[in-house]
């Protein structure tokens, strides 16, 4: 496992209903509805193909080393949230809000072919504060892969 530090914002597809257990779960999710949320990667984890495997079929169990409780919203105008925002000022602010995530991806060795991990695809993880995967997204580019 590789682990590091990362700072890129991007836009990600979050399937509306969250809180699934596997990969496949959230893919099938995705397909039955979706939005797209801009998210800041500010870890990025590089998992072999055992540990993906495994990771990928757990969301639900905590893991605090991994997704070191990364998530929720934060405010790239460093304007701080207030529960008696007016209307205008609640969508200034989520106009200029990213949520923070952790990428997952496969650790791919040269002797491997692209062919048998193709369903191994990078995803995004925003834990809310929790210790477990409570929100798993994906780059738009990836999930047409499988």
């Amino acid at each position: 496992m590789t682990i590091a530090t990362k700072n890129e914002t991007i836009t990600a597809i979050f399937p509306r209903m969250n809180k699934q257990n596997t990969l496949a779960e959230y893919k099938e999710e995705l397909f039955a509805g979706s939005y797209s949320e801009k998210v800041e990667i500010v870890k990025e984890v590089i998992l072999s193909v055992e540990d993906y495997d495994a990771v990928t079929n757990s969301f639900l169990t905590d893991n605090a080393e991994l997704w070191e409780k990364i998530g929720g919203r934060r405010n790239t105008k460093g304007i701080d949230h207030r529960y008696d925002f007016t209307e205008e000022e609640k969508l200034e602010w989520m106009e200029n809000c990213v949520t923070m995530v952790v990428r997952v991806s496969l650790e791919v060795s040269y002797d491997e072919t692209e062919y048998e991990n193709r369903h191994r695809i990078p995803f995004l993880v925003n834990t809310e504060g929790h210790e477990y995967a409570r929100y798993v997204g994906f780059l738009t580019s990836d999930i047409l892969v499988d």
